[in-house]
């Protein structure tokens, strides 16, 4: 069967709004579920007599503490979702609403994650000049048909993604421009002639250009 494509990818993911707990351990997710129900301090009130203030006290207390512990497991959980992000053990595809606003759902590339400002209320992630919304995240492992290589030698995408992403920064519409054109300022981003087999190639840089721009954004030669 033939590769799905981002829109059937994304349409397939989890809201980043709750990724962060779809995609933690059994464990944290019974732990943060336990917290959230509120389960624990049910059960200390009920072998509590609360006849006097100080019993008030400390049951509202324990109360206040976990709800800080739901709150730092919160953001640990969506602390180790960015990591996995950036690690490429899951991957996240939005909609792009700058520099370039995007018609279909593209992916956002892994080191974005680094050094992201991410909105996890309205599902919004800005960094180095480019926002994007609706985000769903998904194991691409785990999709029937998802073909694994990628295009390129080893360790040439996230180079190749670099570029794409700084030329977006410097607000080059790689989408608008003529897809030749758009191919060759990646490739001078990176400084020297292209040499068979560096992943530089016409068709190479072309698949990539893809994962940025939907085809039908892309200005033919």
């Amino acid at each position: 069967m033939a590769k799905p494509t981002n829109r059937e990818i994304w349409q397939s993911g989890v809201s980043i709004t709750d990724a962060w707990l779809e995609f933690a351990s059994s464990d944290d997710q019974a732990r943060y579920c336990e917290l959230a129900s509120g389960s624990t301090l049910k059960q200390r009130a009920s072998e509590t007599n609360l006849e006097t203030g100080s019993d008030v006290v400390k049951l509202a207390m324990a109360g206040l503490q976990d709800w800080k512990t739901l709150g730092q497991l919160r953001e640990e959980l969506q602390e180790t979702l960015l990591d996995e992000l950036f690690n490429d053990q899951l991957a996240a595809f939005a909609y792009r609403v700058s520099p370039s606003r995007s018609r279909e759902p593209v992916r956002i590339a892994a080191e974005l994650f680094d050094d992201a400002e991410l909105d996890w209320k309205n599902g919004t992630i800005s960094a180095r000049g480019c926002t994007y919304s609706e985000i769903c995240v998904i194991d691409l492992h785990a999709m029937q048909n998802w073909m694994q290589s990628r295009p390129g030698p080893k360790g040439s995408g996230d180079a190749i993604r670099a570029a794409i992403i700084s030329l977006q920064t410097r607000e080059v519409d790689l989408c608008g421009i003529p897809r030749k054109e758009a191919i060759e300022l990646i490739r001078a981003e990176f400084g020297h002639e292209h040499q068979r087999g560096s992943g530089l190639s016409h068709v190479n840089l072309a698949k990539y250009l893809l994962e940025f721009c939907p085809k039908r954004q892309i200005k033919p030669q």
